[in-house]
């Protein structure tokens, strides 16, 4: 509850209004009075919201648009403006986006909200920013995510029989390989390159070689989904 502090004045004859009672006031005489007035808590101002960013995953190789919800008493998401062009969006490439958060009717916004008042999950928070008493910019930097794709044309190398070659994946950053021998897994790996050598783990004459190879996220941002 905030107690509003008031004095009351009055001087020479006549009534002054005290807290829930009339008295009479003699005449050159001031007589102060000081009546607290309680007010609840101000709910006009909106002090929280969180905002999240939600992908769900389509077809291989596919950059889907994130959903983007609020929570807040007396907000709603106005309009989503991308710094970059879908089309040149890249997963694990951050961009930048500014999104008009609007108050109801009789709500309103303060200067700016921190990070802790403005929760943002699926993005990274910028800032939150008011435009006028009814309008607030929140900026946020999102990173695209793809579902990978399957290798295909995997095979042995022309010039190097013992060289393992597959045709690139877009947007893989890499790939895991098992080495098999007789059915049996002779050597797992990762590698950033879409051919390898396996001479020094094809060591056994008599064995039959082959390998198998996925795309898979393999730096530290995970952006990528397989």
């Amino acid at each position: 509850m905030k107690m509003i502090r008031k004095i009351l004045l009055c001087a020479g004859t006549g009534l002054l209004l005290s807290t829930g009672s009339l008295q009479s006031v003699p005449g050159g005489i001031f007589h102060m009075y000081t009546v607290y007035t309680a007010y609840g808590a101000d709910s006009s101002i909106i002090e929280t919201m969180s905002i999240k960013f939600n992908t769900t995953y389509g077809d291989p190789e596919e950059i889907p648009q994130p959903q983007i919800t609020i929570n807040g008493s007396g907000v709603s998401i106005g309009d989503i403006y991308y710094k970059t062009e879908y089309e040149n969006w890249k997963p694990g490439k951050k961009v930048r986006m500014e999104i008009t958060v609007d108050a109801a009717q009789g709500k309103y916004f303060p200067v700016s909200l921190g990070r802790s008042k403005c929760r943002v999950t699926g993005a990274d928070f910028v800032s939150a920013k008011a435009l006028d008493n009814t309008t607030m910019q929140v900026k946020v930097d999102y990173t695209p995510v793809t579902v990978l794709g399957d290798t295909a044309l995997a095979g042995w190398s022309s010039l190097d029989s013992e060289k393992a070659v597959w045709k690139k994946v877009d947007y893989a950053p890499g790939y895991t390989l098992t080495l098999y021998g007789n059915d049996k897994v002779v050597k797992r790996m990762t590698v950033t390159d879409n051919s390898v050598s396996l001479k020094e783990y094809m060591t056994d004459p008599d064995k039959i070689y082959y390998y198998q190879v996925k795309a898979v996220p393999v730096t530290a941002d995970k952006f990528l989904h397989d």
